[in-house]
């Protein structure tokens, strides 16, 4: 029969033994070295369905929810190559329609007294400007952005590789990227409007699905100096809709 003494000297070390493994698997650092640039995005592309799949795409419908202030609202998203984009949040007794065409962007919105389309500042518009499509990962160089390794962040509990992405008219994003799929889970920015210069915009992207063999995130939230503002859940995705000519245009 063994002993006490000697079964304690066996159970010990192995307790410590599964301690340190333990502390092994678990413990992560808050930030990873960022890989070569380039293969990181050649990585993210073919993720995302690959060049070839991505070139036929001249436009993109999402269809959801926007939840705001605790309500949900019925949401369309509809974006096109040349950085066009339409937004449609059906509010009740004040939809709300914010559309960008390339050049002009344009509102309308009952419910701040705006009800007939308007020309947006600037600073109003300046999310719908910077909607590139196709991502900005496209051809980065030929579009004039330029892109480069950051320190990555802690996000949603995981480090991540950070990729900052800027051009020369002021666009400047840092995404973070999961260091598995090689997709980005938040990309962040910082508001420009004078009403809330200098506050951190952060917005977190999961739930990735397969559209027509193109990956897209379904569930988007959106905070603004470390507080919610927003959610979409995305349910539905129509590839290349057929769009009226002046869809993004500003009413006449």
């Amino acid at each position: 029969m063994q002993s006490p003494y000697s079964l304690n000297h066996r159970i010990v070390p192995l307790f410590l033994l599964l301690l340190l493994c333990a502390g092994e698997l678990t413990a992560q650092p808050d930030t990873l070295s960022p890989p070569d640039v380039q293969e990181l995005v050649r990585t993210y592309i073919e993720n995302i369905g690959g060049v070839e799949a991505w070139q036929s795409v001249r436009a993109i419908r999402m269809g959801g929810t926007a939840s705001l202030q605790g309500l949900d609202f019925p949401l369309t998203i509809t974006t096109a190559v040349g950085n066009k984009q339409r937004i449609e949040i059906d509010i009740p007794d004040s939809p709300m329609v914010q559309a960008f065409d390339g050049e002009v962007a344009w509102m309308i919105f009952p419910m701040q007294g705006i009800t007939e389309p308007r020309r947006m500042t600037v600073e109003e518009s300046q999310a719908l400007r910077d909607t590139p499509f196709p991502s900005e990962f496209f051809n980065s160089a030929a579009r004039g952005y330029t892109l480069a390794a950051v320190a990555g962040r802690t996000v949603n509990g995981s480090p991540t590789y950070g990729l900052r992405v800027t051009n020369r008219a002021g666009y400047d994003y840092t995404y973070y990227f999961d260091p598995q799929r090689m997709l980005p889970v938040m990309k962040a920015t910082t508001v420009n409007a004078e009403s809330a210069a200098g506050a951190a915009i952060e917005t977190y992207l999961s739930d990735y699905r397969s559209f027509e063999g193109l990956l897209l995130p379904l569930h988007i939230r959106e905070e603004i100096g470390g507080r919610e503002t927003m959610t979409i859940t995305i349910s539905e995705v129509e590839i290349n809709p057929e769009l009226a000519e002046d869809f993004f245009s500003i009413p006449r």
